[in-house]
């Protein structure tokens, strides 16, 4: 019996995308692999994760996580003391060079952070801007609606669920359907 991998990358940052992406791709490509690459294609507000140090736990989190090694500090203060940079504005060619590449592309999200932190109690008008947003982004910088959708943090709501539904998407990687058992 034939075995297979399915291999989803979430794209989270403005560094991960110059830096770790051209990265991934040639090793998956020097390993004829394939993989799902889904990207957060607005602003890089990573520095306001900050928040989350009150939370129970996070610390030890990210003292085993080398944090500050894998963000850089600059990153760390994005969306707080720097400006978050607009990912898929600056990003576009090189967001465009992974589907030209021929890995499957798709919507992480609009702001990694917002996203994952307050969507599980946003209202419907907040979830669909946020998503429309990301879907507004991806349809300029690939030229073609998105067959796909991966929710930051497996994070959702019910009216993400709903517009999800609404927007034809192929199929999500969302907790939903992780629930779901797919």
């Amino acid at each position: 019996m034939e075995k297979w991998l399915a291999l989803k990358v979430d794209v989270d940052t403005w560094r991960g995308t110059r830096e770790g992406l051209p990265r991934l791709l040639n090793l998956l490509q020097r390993f004829q692999a394939n993989a799902t690459f889904l990207f957060s294609l607005g602003p890089d507000h990573t520095g306001r994760a900050i928040k989350r140090v009150f939370r129970k736990g996070f610390l030890q989190k990210v003292s085993r996580t080398s944090v500050l090694e894998h963000y850089g500090i600059r990153t760390l203060l994005y969306g707080t003391l720097l400006p978050g940079p607009d990912i898929g504005a600056r990003e576009a060619q090189r967001l465009h060079e992974v589907k030209q590449a021929g890995f499957e592309v798709g919507i992480h999200c609009w702001d990694h952070i917002r996203w994952q932190d307050y969507v599980a109690h946003k209202s419907t008008d907040w979830t669909r801007r946020e998503m429309s947003l990301a879907v507004q982004r991806f349809d300029q910088v690939f030229g073609e609606p998105a067959r796909t959708h991966g929710a930051a943090g497996w994070q959702m709501n019910e009216s993400a669920y709903a517009f999800e539904k609404n927007l034809g998407f192929d199929y999500a990687s969302d907790w939903h359907a992780f629930a779901a058992g797919f």
